[in-house]
């Protein structure tokens, strides 16, 4: 069974950043939501990267929700991040004035919240997240991984939602995922990993994955 890309989100210091990468991350999220308790800004952020980028070949993503477009813009240029995710209910004529590589979220609690990714063309991956009233993203929430049984994303799609250690193996059989995104499950407290956590991860995936 082939490992799928791991994105890491909700990054908010140099070193964690570093252990992510060192052990087999691909890509680096970093949220630019200020109601977030994982929230960076982007001065901060660009900060991080470029540090990473003069070690690591990985992919930076910025992560959004609901943000006016002038700000996209602004961190865009600041960070010179590589994709952007969308994770509110923005609009794909929103999310298209960007050119960077987009990933549009959504919330799923049934087949119809998955159905709805097909209004948006041309976007070039979609995260299926956990449901949840009270936060966007980062509760580590999973959802029912069999309702996308009867989907084919043609590898476009991440997997998000209470991804970890001892489910990572299911929900790659389940899904067949492009990428898993994992936060809450590889943290101490939120915005700050846990070492242990992550070492253990990738442990199991090189076990499960080839």
């Amino acid at each position: 069974m082939k490992r799928p890309l791991i994105k890491i989100c909700g990054l908010t210091n140099y070193e964690d950043g570093r252990l992510c990468l060192e052990n087999g991350a691909d890509m680096l999220g970093f949220i630019f939501f200020d109601k977030s308790p994982r929230f960076i800004n982007p001065d901060d952020a660009a900060d991080i990267i470029a540090r990473l980028k003069t070690k690591f070949n990985f992919d930076s993503v910025g992560v959004f929700v609901n943000p006016a477009e002038d700000y996209v813009l602004r961190t865009i240029r600041t960070t010179n991040i590589d994709m952007l995710q969308f994770h509110g209910d923005e609009s794909q004529s929103f999310i298209k004035k960007f050119n960077k590589k987009i990933i549009k979220a959504f919330r799923i609690k049934d087949r119809n919240d998955i159905t709805k990714c097909f209004g948006f063309n041309d976007i070039d991956y979609f995260l299926f997240d956990g449901f949840s009233e009270k936060q966007y993203g980062g509760t580590g929430t999973t959802f029912d991984w069999n309702l996308l049984a009867d989907f084919n994303f043609n590898q476009k799609l991440f997997l998000s939602g209470g991804i970890s250690s001892e489910n990572v193996e299911n929900a790659v059989k389940i899904v067949n995922p492009y990428a898993i995104d994992l936060s809450s499950s590889l943290e101490s407290t939120p915005g700050k990993k846990d070492k242990i956590k992550i070492k253990n991860f990738f442990l199991c995936c090189s076990n499960y994955f080839s």
